[in-house]
C-alpha cells in the first residue's frame, strides 16, 4: 500500500505514481532514497527532489510530488 507524504527521507521505499513517465523507471515503478541531487533542490529546509535507486539498478532524480511511500499495514 501506499501513501502521498512530502516528509521523506534518505532509506524510504517508494512508488512513482502513475501518469508519470521515464524510459529508465521499471515496471514496478519502485525504489529506495538514496540521496538528493548536489544543488540542494530544496523548499527552505525541506528537500523536494530526491535521487532514487530502483529496482532496475537506475538512479533517477524524481520530485517529492511524484513519489508515494510504500508501507507495511
Amino acid at each position: 500500500m501506499t501513501t502521498p507524504t512530502t516528509t521523506f527521507k534518505i532509506g524510504d521505499l517508494i512508488f512513482i505514481v502513475p501518469g508519470v513517465h521515464d524510459k529508465m523507471l521499471p515496471s514496478n515503478r519502485t525504489g529506495v532514497i538514496v540521496g538528493f541531487p548536489p544543488q540542494g533542490q530544496s523548499l527552505g529546509t525541506e528537500i523536494i527532489v530526491w535521487n532514487i535507486l530502483f529496482t532496475n539498478g537506475e538512479i533517477l532524480k524524481f520530485h517529492q510530488r511524484w513519489m508515494a511511500r510504500v508501507y507495511n499495514e
